[in-house]
């Protein structure tokens, strides 16, 4: 790919001899600190980001490009829970889909739209790197910033959450290690990918990680108040040991659990307590209507957040908000033309890759509004709520979470006693009671809570689930049966 850095406001042909100047500078020669990142033929990513957003900066090339999607026309209305509106979706009918919080499920016109875009990537790679990519990718990205409510430079696109966890995982880190004492602060909540990226990081830079402890149990849920009187016990008791907490990871909705964690109010306690606060946001996306404005105000520093799962765009496209204060020194671990030019250029290109995804958010978003997100988010959270209720009725079991904590779409439900009634439990029984529900067609995730001996199911609900997808579940547990029972 053919790339050169200018400066924001310079003219084509001052872009001209810009590029003789560099290339005569010779090819190892490094862009000075600070420089901003484009291509030949298309603005650079600065100038086109920053603008108002009621301002384009450039003409958006649309020739030959696939033009916006639309709802497809149908005889049934699209609501939720309806015919219409499932067929939107590419789901297997065969199964009984419970588990749309794994990887989410692409809506089809947006899978439908990405494909457009690869196929019109190749037709002519050079003007669709050179000419198209940026200048539409600068779109997407000023609609995802809106839809948040963020300011267009305070946002980042990338291919995944995990790539955005990493580089402020990175940074916090980093910068804890700048700091004598410093401790990192998470909790046992947390996700899998995340507290490995934790202690890599803290190794690598010899920083102390503390995880705090916030137990689960359908005996005692878990409170707002129980949260914040963990993390409490845990900052004193760092204190006391001589060490410095300076940052702490959350989770918005915990990915095994689905524990909404009051992440403003988390944060307003840190902030009082001089303690950074990342989030992970992977659950957030869609299922709440996000406020980067009020996350800041509260004191949160970044929220990192998936496009493929709630909002059901195509896969490998994530996005990362990041307060102005760290964007000096956050950089992507992968390291390429934008690097060394500020925090937009740094991430706005990464290599040679599928950009599709990221090509369809602005896509992904209008249908969305097309479908009215209240109504669906209504009836989502409306419908989990019924069938929750359905499964504690016929389980005999009760919630491990307070209504203050739990998701909206997603839910935790104990399994009956009956299921493991006379050993304890070990790590291969949620694994094997998940496979024989898998060989019933019923997708859902089955989890450990208390110590590992209680078992749960992961409920989720979109907007293509009625009460039928979870008849199959309830069935499977409604009497006390050897084909569920772990012996």
């Amino acid at each position: 790919m053919t790339r050169q850095v200018v400066v924001a406001t310079v003219a084509a042909a001052a872009r001209g001899r810009a590029m003789s100047t560099a290339q005569a500078s010779g090819a190892g020669s490094l862009p000075p600190p600070g420089a901003s990142f484009g291509s030949f033929f298309s603005g650079n990513v600065d100038a086109m980001i920053r603008t108002e957003l009621d301002a384009w900066p450039v003409p958006l090339p649309t020739a030959g490009c696939p033009p916006a999607v639309t709802l497809p026309s149908s005889d049934q209305p699209l609501q939720p829970g309806s015919p219409a509106l499932r067929r939107l979706f590419m789901l297997d009918p065969e199964f009984a889909f419970l588990n749309h919080g794994a990887f989410g499920a692409t809506l089809k016109p947006i899978h439908e739209q990405a494909s457009r875009w690869r196929t019109y990537q190749e037709a002519q790679p050079l003007r669709f790197f050179d000419r198209v990519l940026l200048p539409h990718q600068a779109r997407n990205w000023r609609e995802v910033a809106k839809f948040i409510n963020a300011q267009p430079k305070d946002v980042v696109l990338l291919p995944n959450a995990t790539t955005g966890l990493n580089a402020a995982i990175e940074h916090v880190v980093r910068t804890a290690a700048s700091r004598s004492n410093s401790v990192i602060l998470s909790t046992s909540l947390a996700y899998g990918a995340v507290k490995t990226m934790l202690a890599v990081a803290c190794q690598r830079h010899g920083v102390q990680q503390v995880e705090c402890d916030l137990p689960l149990s359908s005996a005692a849920p878990l409170t707002t108040r129980g949260v914040l009187a963990a993390l409490q016990n845990s900052v004193e008791r760092i204190l006391a040991e001589g060490g410095q907490p300076t940052a702490l990871v959350l989770d918005h909705i915990t990915s095994n659990t689905a524990a909404r964690l009051p992440i403003e109010e988390l944060a307003g306690w840190a902030r009082d307590q001089g303690i950074d606060v990342l989030v992970d946001g992977a659950h957030g996306l869609w299922q709440e209507p996000l406020d980067m404005a009020s996350m800041q105000r509260s004191g949160i520093k970044a929220y990192v957040t998936n496009t493929h799962k709630w909002l059901c765009g195509a896969k490998s496209a994530a996005v990362m908000w990041v307060d102005p204060a760290w964007q000096d020194h956050l950089r992507p671990l992968i390291v390429s033309h934008g690097y060394r030019g500020g925090f937009l250029e740094a991430f706005s290109w990464d290599g040679c890759r599928d950009y599709a995804a990221v090509l369809t958010l602005a896509d992904t978003i209008q249908l969305w509004r097309d479908l009215d997100l209240s109504a669906c988010r209504a009836y989502t959270s409306q419908l989990l709520d019924r069938v929750v209720q359905q499964c504690l009725a016929t389980f005999g079991t009760t919630e491990p979470l307070d209504p203050e904590l739990r998701a909206a779409n997603m839910r935790l439900v104990p399994l009956p006693r009956w299921v493991h009634p006379k050993r304890p439990l070990t790590g291969d029984d949620a694994p094997e009671l998940q496979e024989r529900l898998y060989r019933r067609n019923i997708e859902v995730p089955v989890k450990r809570i208390n110590q590992g001996q209680e078992l749960c199911v992961r409920l989720s609900a979109h907007v293509y689930n009625t009460e039928a997808d979870y008849a199959p579940l309830l069935e499977a547990f409604a009497t006390e049966s050897s084909a569920m029972r772990l012996e």
